[in-house]
């Protein structure tokens, strides 16, 4: 009997650890607190009234640094290079968005580990000065093929999971670089897989990873192979003019509507290959729902329906929104 007494108390101890790991596998963004914590980050829009001013006075950073002195070099510096990348000067509007992985030593941090520095920003949100005062602090730690294919999988995977070719037939990046990434966004459970006849499918978790914006981004790749995230289509040519008129230089990021890429590669100012076609742009009086960019005026139409909050300025086709632009700077 005393045998049978400890073989019962085995199983219930068991079953009690089983029903603990599956609620906390089921909760948004995996078991581990901080991807939950950075995964339901991502689900709100950020406030620039709730956030800190787009450019703090020294007093408010030099009581920034002695709190990040205390979470040890390594942090302290990668946070201190994040706030100096958000800045920007006062009566002005964002114009960079910079990733963790384009810090110094970050291009080849893993995900989990920028995940961590992602729930510390969430944990803090006086530490989040500047541009991610409008944005989410999960829109700095995936990188760029992370956030397309969360992205495209929030407009195109909820009745059909998608394969690595599936994703690289419409997102156009490396194979290899796609399944990496889609295999580390399943290993926080951020994407469920599924094994079928043409391999790994993966759909998101849980779609609202994209309600907040921190999805969207657009990518300026320089002539000197340097590439900067911007908050918009439009903060290309407030700061970054210069390297549209010199040499080529390509602009690229997903429509909120569609999640498919659209992309514009510049030769000396002028509009020469990608993909702009029927594509729309818009501008934006307020940041962190849409890049402004769309594939189609109608994927733009049904976007704004959704977003009825939002607010915009005119919209147009892409090509002319360029022209205009280039011929302004």
């Amino acid at each position: 009997m005393k045998q049978i007494g400890i073989g019962l108390l085995i199983l219930l101890v068991l079953g009690v650890g089983v029903f603990i790991l599956r609620n906390t596998q089921q909760q948004g963004g995996g078991g581990n607190v901080e991807f939950a914590t950075v995964f339901e980050d991502a689900c709100r829009r950020a406030d620039p009234a709730n956030g800190g001013p787009a450019w703090p006075e020294m007093d408010l950073m030099r009581e920034l640094r002695t709190a990040w002195h205390e979470l040890g070099a390594a942090d302290s510096a990668r946070l201190d290079m994040l706030t100096q990348q958000w800045l920007y000067p006062k009566n002005q509007q964002p114009y960079r968005l910079t990733n963790i992985t384009q810090l110094r030593g970050g291009k080849n941090l893993p995900l989990e580990e920028r995940l961590r520095l992602g729930a510390i920003l969430t944990e803090h949100p006086e530490w989040r000065l500047g541009t991610m005062a409008h944005f989410p602090a999960a829109a700095a730690v995936p990188n760029t093929t992370e956030k397309s294919i969360l992205q495209y999988l929030a407009c195109n995977g909820a009745d059909r999971p998608q394969t690595v070719i599936d994703l690289n037939g419409a997102l156009r990046l490396f194979p290899d670089a796609l399944e990496k990434a889609a295999d580390d966004l399943a290993a926080i459970r951020w994407l469920t897989v599924t094994e079928g006849e043409n391999g790994r499918a993966y759909a998101l978790a849980d779609p609202r990873i994209v309600d907040g914006g921190a999805m969207q981004f657009v990518v300026l790749l320089k002539p000197d192979g340097n590439t900067l995230h911007l908050p918009s289509l439009q903060s290309a040519f407030q700061k970054h003019r210069a390297s549209l008129n010199k040499g080529r230089v390509t602009l690229a990021g997903p429509c909120a509507s569609t999640g498919l890429p659209v992309v514009m590669t510049f030769r000396d100012g002028k509009l020469t290959t990608g993909k702009p076609g029927t594509a729309w742009a818009v501008t934006l009086k307020d940041f962190g729902l849409t890049n402004g960019i769309f594939f189609s005026e109608e994927a733009f139409e049904s976007w704004r329906a959704a977003h009825t909050g939002a607010k915009l300025g005119e919209g147009q086709a892409l090509a002319g929104f360029l022209s205009g632009q280039l011929a302004n700077s």
